[in-house]
């Protein structure tokens, strides 16, 4: 009998999730435990097995299309067998059904050009694209959003909207910490065969001063202040479609090499779309640089459920007046964004004060 392929439900959160390659056509043979399709959800990108082996029928789900968990995206069929009937709703795909909901176009007024006249999602692009260019003032084209940036979106909005959001700001000294990256980065090259960046020495410091100050390394909770046991450092990352968040776990019992091998692979695999759900859940901190792309500085929205965030701006040359003389020194802004639920700022501000001490200069690192 034909076997159901559905959408799995891959976490808690998860209500849908985008097709975005198939491995197999329609007719081919497929083998159970097999690569059938790649599933791209709010957090990963997932490698979907056959559940059953035999002729795979008709796709229901195309690529590039999202739909809810649960829903058949294609049946398994044994040699011979005949397609089950499907219901009406598939002459609309479920993504292009989602876009015209929110966007309040008519499908009835859509041409299909899927197989078999399906409204697919660029239908209702092409729909929505000249309805713009009928409004005055509203001419262009619109780019659908993907999974990733439909959770940042509604993570963001989430996190402003529920946490309080106040921030401390100070710039250190960083002429220890380029000195001391110079003086480590061909020790961890040896051990490790990379070098560490400048991340990962504030990952390390950071992680100390979490450990230090128990308060910060904690979530809101409604019966009360969660202070958590493990220090699993977040990493803002840039990936394709949108922002994730790799986390490095136990980072206040790794050593430099541990810390940058971690960091390269997770951000390479970030930027590729391979990490595993459970790479990018269990963060207790957030630390996001943007000085890497020239930005001076940067105020960060908080990574929910966390209670504070570390924002890295660029290192700049600046006048520094220091005992009577004006001097040329290297300075890193820092900024704690942070739950006024968990903290206030008698309590963060020795927390960030803490960091910068570890900065002007870092005590000695394990390699």
């Amino acid at each position: 009998m034909a076997f159901p392929v559905t959408i799995p439900k891959l976490g808690l959160t998860m209500t849908e999730g985008k097709v975005v390659r198939w491995h197999k056509r329609p007719g081919e043979r497929v083998e159970k435990g097999k690569a059938l399709f790649v599933l791209e959800t709010e957090k990963v990108t997932y490698e979907v097995e056959a559940p059953a082996s035999g002729i795979l029928g008709r796709i229901l789900v195309g690529e590039g299309e999202t739909a809810p968990v649960g829903t058949v995206v294609v049946h398994i069929l044994e040699p011979g067998e005949v397609e089950p009937p499907q219901e009406e709703r598939t002459r609309v795909s479920p993504l292009a059904r989602r876009l015209a909901e929110e966007h309040g176009v008519d499908l009835a007024q859509v041409r299909g050009t899927g197989p078999g006249g399906r409204v697919v999602k660029e239908d209702v692009l092409r729909a929505l694209e000249e309805k713009a260019r009928t409004a005055p003032g509203r001419r262009g084209k619109l780019v659908p959003l993907t999974s990733l940036r439909q959770t940042v979106a509604r993570r963001m909005v989430e996190s402003f909207t529920t946490a309080p959001h106040f921030y401390l700001l100070v710039e250190a000294d960083a002429s220890g910490l380029l000195e001391a990256l110079q003086h480590l980065s061909p020790l961890v090259e040896r051990k490790a065969g990379l070098k560490p960046t400048l991340t990962d020495l504030v990952v390390m410091l950071a992680a100390r001063a979490l450990r230090e100050f128990p308060q910060v390394n904690a979530t809101w909770t409604p019966q009360g202040i969660l202070l958590l046991e493990e220090v699993n450092i977040g990493l803002a990352t840039a990936a394709e479609g949108g922002l994730t968040v790799p986390v490095i776990f136990g980072a206040d019992g790794r050593d430099l090499a541990d810390i940058a091998l971690a960091r390269a692979d997770l951000v390479e695999r970030a930027r590729e779309g391979k990490l595993r759900l459970e790479e990018v859940q269990g963060s207790t901190f957030t630390i996001s640089n943007m000085g890497m792309y020239g930005i001076d500085l940067l105020i960060p929205i908080l990574n929910p459920p966390e209670a504070a965030l570390l924002g890295l701006g660029a290192i700049r040359e600046k006048p520094v007046a220091e005992g009577g003389q004006v001097l040329i020194r290297p300075r890193l802004p820092l900024t704690l964004t942070l739950d006024h639920r968990v903290l206030d700022g008698a309590a963060a501000s020795p927390f960030l004060n803490r960091i910068k001490g570890l900065v002007e200069p870092p005590p000695a690192l394990p390699v």
